[in-house]
Parts: structure tokens; sequence; C-alpha cells
């Protein structure tokens, strides 16, 4: 006698199915771990929150500029998205800014990688090289929001469009402190 089989004909029938399962599994396993390891490592080089965001009508004497979203917890700088590889982010310290000479530098973009994040509202800053700075509240039609495609395939992007400088504040020494900026 085999050792599945059995004298009794439904218990033998239980074990065929028991072990047909156990098959179908061992074959699924396989494949269910792999697509799991892909989605993850593709969320690890390229997550969903990564967005392009390009900026337009920049002032001529920008020297730096960020996007700004204050949301139920406060008023932040949306950090920086570095490497294409292994993602991580980075929030500006805005305090260590240098002073550019030109705007043809290699580092200068109109377009960064941030780390997107629903908001109440959006702004812009900017640093200008005679190291004054101005901020911009951004109206609804002055901003165009990444598709809510990115949380299935990432790599979206976003526009935002500064209005006039006689539109912009000079933020206070406060409100960039919020910003992690400290005069030195």
């Amino acid at each position: 006698m085999d050792l599945f089989e059995s004298d009794d004909p439904e218990e033998d029938v239980s074990l065929k199915r028991f072990w047909g399962c156990a098959w179908r599994l061992l074959l699924i396993s396989p494949i269910v771990f792999l697509v799991l390891l892909v989605v993850l490592i593709t969320d690890k080089m390229n997550p969903s929150d990564w967005v392009e965001v390009n900026v337009r009508s920049l002032p001529s004497d920008a020297d730096y500029w960020f996007v700004v979203a204050e949301d139920s917890r406060g008023i932040s700088v949306l950090p920086l998205y570095y490497s294409k590889v292994f993602s991580f982010t980075h929030y500006p310290d805005l305090s260590r800014l240098t002073t550019s000479s030109d705007r043809d530098k290699s580092w200068w973009k109109e377009t960064q990688s941030l780390q997107w994040k629903s908001a109440e509202r959006y702004g812009v800053l900017i640093r200008r090289r005679d190291e004054q700075w101005r901020f911009w509240w951004l109206k609804p039609e002055e901003i165009r929001h990444p598709s809510l495609w990115r949380f299935i395939i990432s790599g979206q992007s976003a526009g935002i469009w500064v209005p006039g400088e006689d539109q912009a504040v000079i933020p206070s020494q406060e409100f960039l402190g919020q910003l992690n900026y400290s005069e030195r």
C-alpha cells in the first residue's frame, strides 16, 4: 500500500485534495513573492510621491527656489529627492545656501525632483542673488497638480507659474524660521 493511499476511499480523496492544494501553493508562492519583490524594488527606486516640479516665470534674479506646502501640521518646504537608483529625500537647509554668480551654472534648474504631498495650499519661496527672499501663495490656476495616476505609474510631473513680482511678499524672519532658516 502506498504512503498516500488508505483503505477508506473518502480519506483517499481528501488526501489527494490536500496534496493538490499544497502543490498549487508551492507553485504560486514563488510567483507571488517575485511580484511583491518587484513592487517593493520599484517603489524604492521610483516612489509614487516623487514628482518632477517645473516652475515657470521665475524672476531673472532668482538664485534658489523652493515649493512650500501648508497643511494641518503647518508650513514646510517640500523635500528634494536624490538618486534615481535608491531614492532618498533631503530637506534643504535654507541657512546654508551660497550665492551664485550666474544662472547658467549646472545646478540651476527650473525643474526639481520633490517629494510631493497633498496640502491645503502651496507657495513658492525664492532667494534672489542679493540674498533677499520673496514669497508667493499660489492661486489654484497657478499650479498644475500631479496626476493621481502617480500612485499606479510613478514619474509624474507638476507645474507652477510664479505670479508677477508685484504680488510677492517679503517673508518675515518668523516665517523663514518655520521653514528651517535662520540668519547667521
